[in-house]
């Protein structure tokens, strides 16, 4: 007697569909035949249900129906309880004399989320031999994933079964092996694949997809700890288990851990500390104007900002973007560059006077200088430059965008201790006093 509560009414018809038809069958296999004499041929092909038992029950789970007839069989079972189930072993026969081959298993899933349909043994591209039986299982459960209240809900599927036939009389050898798509072992809860028997070097369907909460499908790979699926595979010499690939559905931008920066007086460089567990870092974009612009710097974490102006501030941002999509994006860091120093000037001796040029020093920087307006010399970072006359000395110091200029006027000046008498003869070029004393007058006005 069925109990008087609300319950779960789950009904699976399983409906099992015949292709070829027994008549063509036998036309074919009779044209490729001699029948001569008294010979007596004959064929069949004869592929029936012939038996649909409850094989388990589990829980408060009843059985209401199991019947078949032919090639439909009719299941129902009554669920109450996350646990309850109730399988059926369904065994088909083929008391033909031909072989037959399972083309398609075709299950659909209950159209109710509070029931879980699932089936085992007879697969498809299984063969089923002339005189020989196969079993297939299937068992309607609660579905333990299903959060709200089944009470008083149904669900139906139906299952089809079609197979094929050799019109010989038996399927042409081939060397099969099992292809099983695992989705459970790294937490499916549902696919669209079928177990099948592949034959040899024949291609295997990867085109199926599995499905996992908060958990985006990748494809099937041999390796269950595989981070990517394959993208072909061909049936080797024994079966095959494939395992659903999932990654995590990230909901979580990138975190910008630190922001180094190094500067010169023209240039600022950038170096960003990222992480992402979830999803690899697929850009980074930097900004010296506080967001304003952005240069994409790819998948380099660092870059260097050129062409700046000399003692002058930057705001500094960088900006992260992983393989989803989202983005994360840094506090703003005032950079102020180096100041570009300009060259000083010392001076040593009287006549001739040497000035040396004090250039600052730094990676990068080109020295040059300019004597009275003339062309510009280049110069080393202390160079000096000698005057026998009052002139104008000019120098500057580039580092390819910024110039800082200097200049020193050059001013000689004797006194009367600085000259030198030999045998009554100054160091002048004077062949007496008078001519001295004149020389100095001049260069003293």
């Amino acid at each position: 007697m069925r109990r008087e509560r609300k319950r779960n009414k789950i009904i699976i018809i399983i409906l099992i569909g015949i292709i070829c038809l027994m008549g063509v069958g036998y036309a074919a296999f009779q044209t490729r035949l001699n029948i001569t004499g008294t010979s007596n041929i004959s064929s069949d092909w004869n592929i029936r249900i012939i038996s649909a038992e409850v094989s388990s029950i589990n829980g408060d789970a009843e059985n209401v129906k199991n019947t078949y007839s032919e090639l439909t069989a009719d299941l129902e079972a009554n669920l109450y309880n996350k646990g309850d189930y109730v399988e059926y072993s369904i065994i088909v026969e083929n008391a033909g004399t031909f072989d037959a081959k399972l083309e398609t298993l075709g299950i659909t899933n209950s159209n109710n989320e509070a029931v879980k349909i699932t089936s085992s043994g007879l697969t498809k591209g299984q063969t089923l031999y002339k005189n020989t039986t196969a079993t297939l299982k299937v068992r309607i459960e609660y579905n333990n994933a299903y959060e709200g209240d089944a009470s008083g809900t149904s669900g139906e599927s139906t299952v089809d079964l079609e197979f094929v036939q050799n019109s010989e009389g038996t399927i042409e050898p081939t060397v099969d092996h099992l292809v099983t798509y695992d989705y459970t072992t790294n937490g499916g809860t549902s696919t669209t694949a079928e177990n099948a028997y592949i034959a040899e070097g024949e291609q295997i369907d990867l085109s199926y997809t599995a499905s996992k909460e908060n958990y985006e499908f990748i494809g099937w790979n041999t390796n269950p700890q595989a981070v990517e699926g394959l993208t072909s595979l061909t049936m080797g010499t024994s079966d095959i288990t494939l395992y659903a690939i999932f990654k995590v559905i990230d909901n979580t931008p990138p975190v910008i851990e630190n922001v180094s920066t190094s500067r010169t007086t023209n240039s600022i460089t950038v170096v960003a500390t990222a992480s992402d567990p979830e999803s690899s870092i697929t850009k980074y974009e930097y900004s010296i104007n506080n967001g304003s612009s952005w240069i994409d710097g790819g998948t380099d974490n660092f870059y260097t900002f050129t062409g700046l102006t000399q003692n002058t501030s930057y705001n500094v941002k960088v900006k992260v973007t992983n393989e989803v999509g989202l983005v994360g994006e840094s506090t703003s860091y005032t950079v102020t560059t180096n100041t570009l120093n300009a060259p000083t000037f010392s001076e040593e001796g009287v006549l001739p006077k040497t000035i040396i040029i004090n250039f600052p020093g730094g990676e990068g920087l080109t020295y040059e200088y300019q004597v009275n307006g003339g062309d510009w010399i280049e110069a080393t970072q202390n160079q000096e430059v000698e005057f026998n006359e009052p002139g104008t000395l000019v120098a500057r110091v580039s580092d390819g965008t910024n110039i800082e200029t200097a200049t020193h006027s050059v001013v000689i000046k004797l006194k009367a201790e600085h000259l030198s008498y030999d045998n009554g003869k100054t160091s002048l070029p004077c062949e007496d006093v008078q001519c001295a004393i004149d020389k100095i007058s001049d260069l003293l006005r």
